[in-house]
């Protein structure tokens, strides 16, 4: 699916959600990793959290506008 802002995004189906977004084009890249999930049910164990939500948003300049 290809997104054209960073409003407009597919729902992920995982207890994480990550967004990955180009700072020139606002291109979105929706994802969920095991590893991120866990990595924050961890820390949130560790220091006593009630964990509530989770997101991750990365930001960088993708393949077709690196090109450009």
């Amino acid at each position: 699916m290809s997104l054209s802002t960073p409003s407009q995004f597919a729902p992920v189906r995982s207890a994480v959600h990550c967004r990955l977004t180009c700072v020139c084009c606002s291109r979105t890249y929706e994802f969920s990793s095991d590893l991120i999930t866990d990595l924050s049910r961890h820390q949130t164990v560790l220091q006593g959290y009630q964990l509530l939500e989770q997101q991750l948003r990365l930001s960088g300049i993708c393949p077709e506008c690196q090109t450009d």
